[in-house]
């Protein structure tokens, strides 16, 4: 079987779709995995690393641009169709599972009006426009979080949870040190970073008294924006380590930490993993957090973080 696999940006998108690529080529190895995505997206710059089979179309964003821009965005989709309808004359999908993102949008819309078997995954609370307005053409829905159903009231609604990639699912938790003095500070913001936290960070760091700065051992991806930066501000700290790409977040999942974190990676199961300290996380608009306080998911004391 043929199946391709649209979207991407960024890793809370990719991450989840290469976790069901992943478990495609474990139920049937001769199965044909095509992903589509963009030339910015962060699906291209792992291609290579994870022997994607990567098809680039020239899709762009529309939500919260110009108005000028949103025109081009409209117009340039029309050319969008054509690459898709290319992409697919080649490769001939039997299904096409959309990860959100604008770079889902056509490939996903394209194979429900031509009848070719589709799906979207719905890694947040509440979808982006891509997926809601797929939702209005009674596409199948494979979501994080069993309240997302009120946004999709015409689609096929599977609670799925969020995939999650089995190197990760693998990993053996270490028990707590209770005697241990250091304390290891795992920040990150998705694959893009997250201004506001890094900021935040530095601030916070910057106001702590220097004995307890080197009992702290920071892990920090910060996305490629900042990275200058951030790598400048920890050089004054020779015990703080600071990671940018994805690989090194894993390497790190096996240790005591306290995690400070952005919106961007949606698996409650992940997040209750990794929290192994009690702390409260004050985000404004966080609805990882909001959700996790109500349905009880994490028992949460008190850490303040301003952006």
């Amino acid at each position: 079987m043929n199946f391709v696999i649209a979207g991407g940006g960024t890793g809370g998108h990719l991450f989840p779709g290469l976790a069901v690529a992943e478990k495609i080529k474990e139920i049937d190895p001769s199965a044909n995995i095509y992903f589509i995505g963009t030339s910015k997206g962060i699906e291209n710059k792992l291609k290579d690393e994870y022997g994607l089979q990567l098809y680039i179309i020239s899709a762009t964003g529309f939500s919260g641009k110009k108005i000028m821009n949103k025109i081009k965005s409209f117009t340039d989709t029309v050319s969008v169709f054509k690459e898709v309808k290319d992409i697919f004359k080649k490769i001939k999908p039997d299904f096409v599972l959309g990860l959100g993102g604008y770079s889902s949008f056509v490939p996903v819309f394209y194979a429900r009006i031509t009848g070719v078997s589709s799906g979207i995954m719905e890694q947040n609370l509440e979808p982006g426009l891509s997926n809601k307005i797929l939702g209005y053409f009674r596409i199948t829905v494979f979501a994080s979080f069993k309240e997302t159903k009120k946004y999709f009231p015409f689609s096929k609604f599977i609670f799925s949870g969020n995939p999650v990639r089995k190197n990760i699912l693998n990993i053996v938790p270490k028990p707590p040190d209770v005697n241990k003095k250091e304390l290891m500070l795992f920040i990150f913001g998705g694959s893009q970073g997250a201004s506001s936290i890094n900021k935040a960070v530095m601030n916070l760091i910057s106001s702590l008294d220097a004995d307890i700065k080197q009992q702290i051992t920071i892990f920090h991806q910060t996305g490629e924006k900042d990275y200058d930066d951030i790598n400048y501000f920890y050089k004054k700290y020779k015990k703080n380590y600071d990671y940018q790409y994805f690989d090194y977040i894993i390497n790190n999942y096996n240790n005591n930490i306290i995690l400070i974190y952005t919106l961007k990676y949606k698996d409650l199961n992940l997040i209750k993993y990794l929290l192994t300290y009690d702390i409260n996380i004050n985000i404004y608009d966080n609805y990882i957090i909001k959700y996790c306080c109500q349905y009880g998911s994490l028992k949460i004391i008190k850490y303040l973080l301003t952006n």
